[in-house]
């Protein structure tokens, strides 16, 4: 295992021993089960209660490591790195996964006879999930050239891709960040995202001009290029159900009258309940 936190200030990097690190891991609690908040109410005369709602809460990860090195005191660079938010980067077996945390306590204690330093790390991470360290990309409109070296005519010069199919292989329904690259028209347009699986759609008006990259941040729940463009949704649009779902989704995009410089492509984060795998030990 190696784990790593990082920020604009430097990095605290942890292994399991077999690296080179600074710090090797003794033990480690909170990558895996989340603790549930829920509200409920308790009826008199009736056993039990009734759960009325319940989510998962911030996630606690408790890390001990002792220094690798005897007589090296590393407490003033720790603390630095420390003082300010970053993120979490955990490698274990086949997973690489990241989570955005802040230290929320720290501990050092002499062990070993006074020869070596232990840390204990307390991490805390407002949203619970880990997300997977590389990012899931997929093309959803583009035009390909076929035309290679001498041809015999009638031939097919190009073809165009007008959807894609996303595999969210992750525990979770995620959202999406989607680029559409070089619209132009002399009129305003209809621009139109279609998630076939989950029946969502995104509908746009957009005024006549040139468009170099519209971004549809559906995680933060923006839509922009330059600007915002989140007012010309159309009323029925709504971006908080534009979710990929878990397994395949297949994405449509439809533009009127795209030039020949025009692209789109999805991009996401697999997220998850645990960092382990089931083949971990």
């Amino acid at each position: 295992m190696k784990v790593t936190f990082k920020n604009a200030l430097g990095a605290i990097e942890m292994d399991g021993g077999t690296g080179s690190a600074a710090f090797k891991i003794l033990s480690v609690e909170g990558l895996g089960y989340i603790t549930q908040n829920a509200a409920s109410i308790a009826y008199p005369f009736t056993a039990g209660q009734k759960t009325l709602s319940r989510s998962a809460g911030a996630r606690l990860i408790t890390l001990t490591a002792e220094a690798a090195a005897g007589g090296v005191n590393y407490e003033g660079t720790v603390a630095a790195i420390a003082h300010d938010s970053g993120r979490l980067e955990i490698f274990h077996g086949n997973k690489s996964v990241y989570a955005q945390c802040y230290v929320s306590g720290l501990s050092v204690t002499r062990a070993k006879g006074g020869e070596y330093e232990r840390y204990v790390f307390q991490f805390t991470c407002d949203y619970p999930y880990f997300r997977d360290m590389q990012m899931g990309t997929a093309a959803l409109f583009q035009r390909k050239k076929l035309l290679k070296g001498s041809f015999t005519l009638p031939k097919v010069f190009s073809e165009r891709t007008t959807g894609g199919t996303v595999n969210v292989s992750g525990d979770r329904n995620v959202y999406p960040t989607i680029y559409v690259r070089g619209l132009s028209y002399e009129d305003e347009f209809p621009l139109a995202l279609h998630n076939e699986t989950t029946g969502a759609e995104l509908k746009l008006l957009l005024p006549a001009g040139e468009y170099e990259l519209i971004i549809f941040d559906l995680r933060e729940g923006k839509i922009s290029c330059g600007g915002d463009l989140t007012k010309y949704l159309d009323d029925g649009s709504f971006m908080s159900d534009f979710y990929l779902a878990k397994g395949l989704n297949r994405i449509d995009i439809k533009a009127m009258d795209v030039s020949v410089n025009t692209s789109a492509s999805v991009s996401f984060e697999n997220e998850y309940y645990s960092a382990w795998g089931d083949a971990d030990v």
